[in-house]
């Protein structure tokens, strides 16, 4: 009996790999008769890659997040939302099925559907069927089972583990449904974070599995959730009074109100600025919920060649002529010449006389206050932003060059 073959990506052929070192360690003697001898010279070529330990490794950066919120509804009931679901297998359109393209940019009418009072958002009722996970440690014999069992290998799961185990192991499997990731999609996320440990400065690179459209892009992932809102219906209303245009994602709204109101970011009143945050953290956390969809571990490319073009920071001298310590991080040295020229403000709070550096107003928010920088009202939120913007640093940027020696 020979394992099926030809892997459809390189993830495949390295799941495949994984699973072949721990039959190699286990059973050495079911390898020809669950690969195949091609098969098992085409893995043994790959098989110094893995040690003992790659698989627990690979087990133990797999992402389980299953924390859920709990929202309490007008009428009192409980309603659980899902904040983060990387593991749920979402089924998209098959090649037979026409996908229907929406245009980008930004429509003058809401793109929802009219529905009753009654009736549930798409979001809602993604998130309303959506089970909790059970409490199931996997563990890699867990895992190669379920690889197998993935692929209806009904004498490949006799070979390797005896009735028992392969009842318990099923149970195990049926009850964690789509919480159990696959092998692939444990090896496609240990590929992405160790790379990641050894790669700085450049950009990833995900294939979305819808358009198939490569987004380049680093930080926090926001430009991948303003792809999925070109796919989604997570409408984002303009800020301006009377202005009916709803845009696609958050990323489009500078642009628009440049262009349809001659307004910028920096002049927005304390109300629109509170609303222009507050739809941004809205669509991030719907986003989310879509993130499996179309950008899985396995649609992760990998890195680009080169590193992220920064002129600015590439040319700055790195070292404080004022102590002589080395600050590399732009954001860290803006902290550090602030520290040196004693730049400090009041709290936003009324009667709060707490006085610090900019930068540690959330540290102090959330130890003093029990709050964050995003629950700030309309007026503290714009006092905040007027402080970390700077805007009230009379020639910081001549005493920032001055202490860095430019």
């Amino acid at each position: 009996m020979v394992c099926s073959t030809a892997p459809s990506s390189s993830h495949s052929l390295s799941a495949d790999s994984v699973v072949y070192n721990y039959v190699k360690r286990k059973k050495p003697q079911l390898l020809l008769e669950l690969f195949g001898k091609e098969r098992c010279r085409e893995l043994e070529g790959q098989d110094h890659l893995y040690d003992r330990s790659a698989f627990l490794s690979a087990l133990k950066t797999v992402p389980l997040r299953s924390k859920r919120k709990e929202r309490v509804s007008s009428e009192g009931e409980k309603k659980r939302v899902a904040c983060d679901v990387p593991s749920v297998r979402t089924n998209l359109p098959r090649d037979d099925q026409p996908v229907l393209a929406r245009p980008n940019g930004e429509t003058t009418q809401n793109p929802k559907k009219k529905e009753s009072a009654g009736s549930k958002t798409v979001q809602e009722q993604s998130a309303s069927v959506i089970p909790k996970r059970p409490k199931v440690k996997i563990t890699s014999e867990l895992a190669v089972f379920n690889y197998f069992y993935e692929r209806q290998q009904k004498e490949a799961l006799q070979l390797l583990f005896d009735e028992e185990v392969r009842k318990d192991y099923g149970r195990k499997v049926e009850t964690m449904g789509i919480w159990m990731p696959s092998v692939t999609r444990i090896y496609a996320w240990y590929r992405y974070v160790e790379l990641k440990k050894v790669v700085r400065d450049t950009a990833e690179i995900w294939k979305c599995r819808l358009c198939t459209k490569q987004m380049r892009g680093k930080g926090c992932r926001s430009f991948l959730f303003s792809h999925i809102g070109i796919h989604e219906n997570i409408p984002c209303p303009c800020v301006v009074d009377e202005c009916n245009a709803i845009l696609r994602n958050p990323s489009q709204l500078p642009g628009h109100l440049q262009k349809k109101h001659v307004l910028l970011i920096n002049n927005l009143t304390a109300k629109q600025y509170h609303q222009m945050t507050t739809m941004r953290k809205d669509f991030y956390h719907k986003a989310k919920a879509f993130r499996d969809k179309y950008f899985p571990p396995e649609s992760f490319i990998g890195f680009k060649d080169c590193k992220i073009g920064n002129v600015a920071r590439d040319f700055e001298d790195p070292k404080c002529q004022e102590c002589g310590a080395m600050i590399t991080a732009v954001t860290t040295r803006r902290n550090h010449v602030a520290k040196h020229l004693n730049l400090s403000y009041n709290c936003v709070f009324d009667g709060c006389e707490f006085n610090v550096h900019p930068f540690s107003f959330p540290v102090h928010f959330t130890q003093k206050h029990a709050t964050n920088v995003a629950q700030l009202g309309e007026e503290r939120l714009f006092k905040y932003k007027r402080i970390k913007g700077g805007s009230n640093f009379v020639g910081f940027s001549d005493c920032e060059s001055r202490e860095t020696g430019k």
